[in-house]
């Protein structure tokens, strides 16, 4: 499974637990909107990609 997580105001200790453990069964990518410079038409493409969203 292909699982996206988009992190809104930057990561977290409890996001980065999560993400952690995903990525130990999981094909996981991680966007940061606060750090990264990605386009809008970018980021649904990603959303598109994965077979599972999720926001923090």
């Amino acid at each position: 499974m292909r699982i996206l997580h988009i992190l809104n105001d930057g990561p977290r200790e409890d996001a980065r637990q999560i993400i952690a453990a995903h990525a130990t069964q999981h094909e996981v990518e991680v966007v940061d909107m606060s750090a990264d410079n990605i386009s809008y038409a970018e980021l649904v493409d990603k959303i598109e990609d994965h077979d599972q969203v999720i926001c923090w």
